[in-house]
C-alpha cells in the first residue's frame, strides 16, 4: 500500500489495521512454533514407538520355540507375522543354527511390497526422508539364545494410519485456533481503536473550533489512557490560554485608545479653540498642550520599555556580579525625599552591610525596584512606612527582595491581573488614581529577562507585599 494512500485513513483505521498484522504475525508464529514442536515430539514418538515394537515381536516370537521338542510353533510366527505386517513390520525368524524358520516375503510377497509401499508414499506425503532397514534381534529363553529375528521396518520412524490422521487433526486444530485468536484479536484492535480515536478526534475537533476563534471549546480529559488525557489537557490549557490572550488584547487595544483618547481630545480642542480665535495662545494653555503632549510620549516610551523587556527575554549578556544590598539602599535612598514629603518612612534597616552577590542586570532590577518604591508610596498614606528587605532563599546565590507597605493594599479579585499591561483596578483610568499601568508590567518582565519572577500579596495586617526572586 502506497504510503500517501495509507495517509488518508483514520487514527482507527490505522491502529486496528496495526493491531491485526501484528496478531496475524503473532498467532503465525506461535502456530508454526507449536507445529514444528509438536511434529519433533511426535516423531521422537513414532521412533520410540518403532523400538519398542521391535522388541516386543522379538520377545514374543522367543516364547515361540519349545527347547524339550527343539521345534518353533510355525503356525503361531505365521499369525504374529501376518499381524506384525499389518503393522508395517516385515518378520524373518532364524532358528539358532541359521535356518530360516519363518520369512515374510515367502508368504505373500505382493503383500508385504504393497505395505512397503503404503508406507513409503504415507510418509512421503508427510515429507519424511527414510527407507525400510532392517534389525537383527536375538530370539532368548532364559538368557539363552535360541533363534534369530530379522525385522524391516521405514525408518528412522514411520506413522501408521492412525497416527497421521491423529497429526492431521492436531494441525487443523492449531489452525482453527489460530483463526479464532486471529478473529479476537481483530476485535479486540478495533475497540481499542475506536476507544483511542475517539478521544483523539474529540481533541482535533476541539482545537478545530479554537483555530475557528471558539475559545470556550473543551476536549474531554477524562478517556482513561493516560497520553489521551494528557493531550486533552494540553488543548484545553492552550484554549484557556488563547482564550485570555484574546480578552487581553481586547482591553489593551481599548486602554490604548482611552489612553491616547483623552491628551489627543485636550490637545485637538485648545489647538482648536486658538486656531479659531476664541481663545487667546497664552503661555498657560501651551503649557497644558505640552504636558498633553508629555503624557502621549511618557506612554509610547512606557510601551516601548515593555516591548523591549520582552524582547530581552534571557539577557545572559548583561548580567554581572551585583551586590543587592548596595542596589538596595541605592534605590531606597533616592526615594527617601519623596517619601518623607509625605511624611512616608522608608525602613531599610534589615538589608544590613553584608553583601548580597547575585549575577544579574543591575540597571534592569533597580528599575523594577524603583518601580516598586514609587508605587509603594504613592499608595501609602501620610504618616506611614515603606520596609525593604533581603530574605536569602535556601538556593544557594539567591535571595528575595520584599517591598511592604501600609497603604490599602490590592484587591483580592486584582491581584491576578495587576501585572498585565495596561491594566488598571480603576475602570476609569483616572490619572489622579494612577499612571498608564505599565509600570508593573515592565518590572515583571525586566525581572524574568534576568531569570527571575516578581509576585505580589496582601499582608495579613493590611498592606500590599511586593517580592522580587533573584
Amino acid at each position: 500500500m502506497k504510503r500517501s494512500n495509507l495517509h488518508r485513513f483514520s487514527l482507527r483505521v490505522h491502529i486496528s489495521f496495526t493491531i491485526a498484522i501484528v496478531a496475524l504475525l503473532v498467532v503465525a508464529l506461535i502456530c508454526l512454533l507449536a507445529n514444528i514442536l509438536l511434529e519433533r515430539q511426535f516423531e521422537r514418538y513414532a521412533e520410540g514407538q518403532r523400538e519398542l515394537r521391535a522388541s516386543d515381536i522379538a520377545q514374543n516370537l522367543s516364547m515361540l520355540y519349545y527347547p524339550v521338542t527343539k521345534t518353533w510353533d510355525v503356525d503361531a510366527i505365521h499369525a504374529l507375522g501376518m499381524y506384525s505386517m499389518t503393522d508395517g513390520y516385515i518378520l524373518l525368524v532364524r532358528d539358532a543354527n541359521g535356518e530360516v524358520v519363518w520369512n515374510a516375503q515367502n508368504h505373500d510377497m505382493a503383500r508385504c511390497s504393497a505395505i512397503m509401499d503404503e508406507i513409503a508414499e504415507r510418509m512421503g506425503r508427510y515429507g519424511a526422508n527414510g527407507r525400510f532397514t532392517a534389525r537383527d534381534l536375538p530370539l532368548k529363553q532364559d538368557e539363552r539364545v535360541v533363534g534369530e529375528a530379522m525385522i524391516s521396518s521405514y525408518g528412522p520412524f514411520f506413522f501408521s494410519e492412525a497416527d497421521a490422521a491423529l497429526l492431521s487433526a492436531l494441525n487443523r486444530i492449531l489452525v482453527i485456533v489460530g483463526l479464532i485468536a486471529l478473529a479476537a484479536a481483530a476485535i479486540v484492535g478495533f475497540l481499542s481503536a475506536r476507544r483511542i480515536a475517539r478521544p483523539a478526534l474529540a481533541a482535533a475537533r476541539a482545537t478545530e473550533r479554537i483555530a475557528g476563534g471558539d475559545f470556550a471549546a473543551r476536549a474531554n480529559a477524562d478517556s482513561g489512557v493516560r497520553e489521551l488525557d494528557e493531550l486533552a489537557r494540553a488543548v484545553n490549557r492552550l484554549a484557556k490560554d488563547l482564550g485570555e490572550q484574546h480578552e487581553l488584547r481586547k482591553r489593551l487595544t481599548a486602554d490604548i485608545a482611552h489612553e491616547l483618547r483623552t491628551p489627543l481630545a485636550a490637545v485637538s480642542v485648545q489647538i482648536e479653540s486658538m486656531a479659531e480665535g476664541v481663545t487667546e495662545p497664552t503661555h498657560e494653555r501651551l503649557a497644558g498642550c505640552r504636558d498633553e503632549i508629555l503624557r502621549l510620549t511618557n506612554l509610547v516610551d512606557g510601551l516601548k520599555r515593555l516591548e523591549e523587556a520582552s524582547a530581552n527575554g534571557d539577557a545572559r549578556q548583561s548580567r554581572e556580579d551585583t551586590d543587592i544590598a548596595a542596589l538596595v539602599r541605592s534605590v531606597c535612598a533616592a526615594w527617601e525625599s519623596e517619601a518623607a514629603a509625605k511624611d512616608i518612612a522608608i525602613e531599610t534597616g534589615s538589608v544590613g552591610e553584608n553583601p548580597f552577590v547575585v549575577k544579574v542586570d543591575g540597571d534592569a532590577v533597580a528599575g523594577a525596584l524603583s518601580n516598586l518604591l514609587s508605587n509603594a508610596v504613592k499608595y501609602t498614606s501620610s504618616g506611614g512606612r515603606v520596609t525593604v528587605k533581603i530574605v536569602p532563599r535556601d538556593l544557594p546565590k539567591t535571595v528575595s527582595i520584599v517591598v511592604a507597605d501600609t497603604g490599602p493594599g490590592i484587591p483580592e479579585s486584582e491581584l491576578p491581573r495587576i501585572f498585565e499591561r495596561l491594566y488598571r483596578a480603576d475602570k476609569s483610568r483616572n490619572r489622579g488614581t494612577g499612571g498608564a499601568g505599565l509600570g508593573l508590567a515592565i518590572a515583571r518582565e525586566a525581572i524574568r529577562a534576568n531569570g527571575g519572577e516578581i509576585t505580589a500579596e496582601n499582608a495579613k495586617n493590611g498592606g500590599a507585599v511586593f517580592t522580587i526572586i533573584l
